[in-house]
């Protein structure tokens, strides 16, 4: 157990300073520059870990032959001087305090609080800096990033352990939230919700043979392999929008706009994104997470955040989903729940799924005839999107009925009828255009892209549920830009558990 001392510190510190300037004025001019800077940013990390020690020294060890007081009208008599591990980015450091013992057997060290010293060894700004890479990649890449930067080898375990704790306050963070100013927000809000498949470890996998997402989603086998061992993460996204009308033209001709020889539903989607993401209809104060435990509790989550951004409970809620029937109900539900479902503007189907479909029905009419396939499709997305879905469905009934086409044609126009039979009510695109809305959903595939596959899905890799919850909680974090604000109110929360009958 070492107690720091001033003196010894000032001492150290000029050593190094003396090194410090011996080495920028002789040695550093044998070396190559790159090598300059490691070496000294090695040499002031040695000179920072002076300064902290003599930080520490400056606090003392609080040592009295008194007794105190806690906040809770405890007397604690003093009981010698404890000793604990502290690794900070300047290196591993020990702390000496003094230590102080009730009747009862309860003890603490009154400098812990002054100092807010962390449960763990890790240092909160060490922790931070880790936590905030990890989200980001891997933790085997985080842990040589700041062994390479700082010399520090961090254990894996503990890291993860130290994720799960650090995202113990997030449901308590998003309460307490003020609400975005008013002149920064849009007139109308949308919600929107997806899921994504994770791969668990063998004990976490589904009951069933398939993921939660596969039972209803009709593009599932596009998007997520049917796998035993994955599971969704429910990612939902709220945000508001100032509306700006367009026409059913110009949908239309942006849905077939630089078209190419590889008419794929693919194609389709990539252009129609990236129409939709301009600046009109743009999502303002977007707030996007995702979560393992289920619809019901991803949804309540998503609607608290629309109260605390709308706390007068006037404005008007759009969603905005894919075809799956789970996504609807249950958002529908909570909405009936709160007593909002005059607050709802419209539920619309996105636009480009309903492409796809319609793509898959004129290689079923048209096969290998390109341009009556071109022609075809942007006439039906015409119809479709000016509010004629029905005269699309029953032609496609003739065409079934009365077309010299082949068992397997038919089979897929009967799979687009029903689709569009299914979802019609979801499918007033005349409307929703007319009242400047958005109608498709790449603000939510574009997050259950980057928030939840391009971190969790990397070659081998297998989730607990606590662990993934974890590093998709941290990433939202980043992603909504609460990460700074997220770590003070963390901080408050750990000194107050931590310390709270500390006086």
């Amino acid at each position: 157990m070492e107690i720091y001392d001033i003196e010894k510190q000032k001492i150290e510190q000029e050593a190094i300073l003396s090194d410090i300037q011996r080495y920028v004025e002789v040695d550093s001019l044998n070396e190559e520059l790159h090598k300059v800077e490691f070496n000294l940013f090695r040499k002031l990390l040695k000179y920072g870990q002076s300064l902290l020690k003599e930080v520490i020294a400056n606090h003392e060890t609080g040592e009295e032959e008194r007794q105190i007081e806690t906040s809770y009208e405890k007397t604690f008599s003093y009981y010698g001087k404890r000793s604990r591990s502290y690794l900070s980015i300047f290196g591993m450091l020990d702390i000496v305090r003094a230590y102080y013992r009730s009747s009862d057997g309860e003890g603490c060290c009154p400098l812990d609080s002054v100092l807010n010293l962390p449960e763990h060894r890790y240092s909160y700004l060490l922790q931070d800096w880790t936590e905030s890479k990890i989200c980001e990649t891997t933790y085997d890449t985080a842990i040589d990033d700041i062994f390479r930067i700082l010399d520090i080898k961090l254990p894996k375990r503990a890291l993860e352990n130290a994720a799960v704790e650090l995202t113990s306050d997030i449901d308590k963070f998003q309460f307490q939230k003020e609400a975005p100013p008013e002149e920064s927000e849009g007139s109308v809000i949308c919600v929107t919700a997806d899921c994504k498949g994770v791969r668990m470890v063998s004990a976490e996998k589904p009951k069933s043979a398939k993921s939660e997402e596969t039972n209803d989603s009709p593009f599932a086998s596009k998007g997520n392999k049917r796998c035993g061992c994955r599971r969704d993460a429910v990612v939902t996204s709220d945000y508001s929008f100032i509306p700006k009308t367009r026409s059913p033209a110009e949908i239309s001709d942006a849905l077939m706009k630089r078209f190419t020889s590889n008419d794929t539903s693919k194609s389709v989607k990539s252009n129609s994104i990236k129409k939709e993401s301009q600046e009109e209809r743009k999502p303002l104060n977007k707030t996007t997470y995702a979560t393992m435990q289920g619809k019901s509790v991803a949804f309540v989550d998503m609607l608290d955040r629309v109260y605390n951004r709308d706390p007068t409970n006037s404005k008007p809620i759009y969603i905005l989903l894919d075809g799956a029937p789970s996504l609807k109900s249950g958002i529908c539900e909570e909405i009936r729940l709160r007593g909002w479902d005059n607050r709802i503007a419209g539920i619309c189907l996105d636009i480009i799924h309903v492409s796809e479909y319609v793509w898959d029905a004129a290689k079923a009419l048209f096969g290998d005839k390109k341009d009556k396939r071109i022609f075809w499709v942007g006439k039906t997305l015409r119809k479709i999107l000016e509010g004629h879905v029905g005269h699309v469905i029953g032609g496609l009934r003739q065409r079934v009925k009365n077309g010299r086409l082949s068992a397997a044609r038919k089979k897929v126009l009967k799979r687009v009828i029903v689709y569009f039979e299914n979802h019609r009510d979801m499918m007033k695109y005349n409307k929703y255009l007319s009242l400047g809305y958005s109608i498709a959903t790449g603000v939510i595939e574009g997050a259950c892209g980057s928030l939840v596959k391009d971190r969790t899905d990397y070659s081998g890799m297998r989730w607990t549920e606590k662990g993934v919850q974890a590093v998709l909680d941290l990433r939202a974090l980043k992603r909504n830009g609460d990460w700074d604000d997220y770590w003070k109110y963390h901080l408050k929360q750990e000194k107050q558990r931590l310390y709270k009958n500390v006086a």
